[in-house]
């Protein structure tokens, strides 16, 4: 902070919130410090809510929360310590509605002409649930398929589970994407089965993408799907099962762009913290 003469410093998360704290004491206080909460779920361990409270008292930085969810937690925990909420935004001029052929062959997946494609990206963890959307397959008609783009510790089990049920021809495996607008793209519906989430980022890039969502009623899930999306209230593979049937396929969502246009652009999430970096000066 002194070799750079920072004057803003933007922390995330708790271990960079306390490391921020302690040194602005150095700084004589004269940084300003703006903290950003991603979830609320690890304020449950009480060392966690020990070491918030601490580096609140020594830097009182301004807190954001990037859900409603995560405002509401942290408010519970810390009653009177002031909390701004402002949501995560994507540029919707990156993620943006397109032709799913042209994006399957530009990613060089072979499919019958009208397979319904069912995307996930995330990492390979069990909190991810990828497992759940796998046994879900089996219970979908042959014309589904699987696309996953991401990689993880839980990759080769997954492949494993995979060979076991005999889907090996209707998942695919994609591995890290560079070029995520053209994966959505590629999409009939995008699921995020996932056991915990803050405020996905996915979600919100598929939308944008005019493609409509399934996922697990945990975090700030709720708060990031439009109306052509569904929230379903465990991840089980009947319950995602039958939720994806229900769905229209192969069919791109306007209102879901729409949604995302209205409520989560990258602009308005960076006006509302300029305000906060400058006192409602512009870069």
């Amino acid at each position: 902070m002194k070799d750079y003469q920072a004057d803003i410093v933007h922390s995330h998360h708790i271990g960079p919130l306390l490391y921020t704290s302690c040194a602005i004491q150095y700084n004589s206080n004269r940084i300003k410090h703006i903290h950003t909460e991603h979830d609320a779920w690890h304020l449950n361990n009480y060392k966690h809510r020990v070491i918030q409270y601490i580096s609140l008292q020594l830097s009182t930085p301004i807190v954001v929360a990037d859900a409603d969810f995560v405002s509401r937690k942290i408010r519970n925990i810390f009653k009177t310590y002031p909390i701004y909420t402002i949501k995560n935004g994507i540029n919707p001029s990156l993620f943006t509605i397109g032709d799913k052929y042209q994006a399957r062959n530009k990613l060089q997946i072979s499919l019958p002409k009208h397979a319904t494609m069912i995307g996930n990206a995330a990492r390979f963890e069990t909190i991810k649930g990828q497992q759940h959307l796998i046994e879900a397959l089996r219970l979908l008609p042959a014309s589904f398929h699987l696309l996953f783009a991401g990689s993880g510790s839980t990759l080769v089990a997954l492949q494993q589970l995979v060979r076991q049920y005999k889907l090996a021809h209707r998942v695919h495996f994609l591995g890290h994407v560079d070029d995520m607008p053209t994966f959505y793209q590629a999409l009939d519906l995008f699921c995020l089965p996932s056991n915990n989430e803050g405020f996905p980022l996915s979600i919100l890039e598929a939308q944008a993408c005019g493609i409509p969502c399934i996922a697990n009623d945990v975090g700030g899930v709720k708060e990031t799907l439009s109306t052509d999306s569904i929230l379903v209230p465990n991840n089980t593979a009947i319950t995602l099962s039958t939720a994806i049937k229900s769905m229209p396929h192969q069919t791109i969502s306007y209102d879901a762009r729409e949604f995302i246009l209205t409520h989560n652009h990258a602009q308005a999430m960076t006006k509302a913290y300029e305000q906060l970096y400058f006192s409602g000066g512009n870069i």
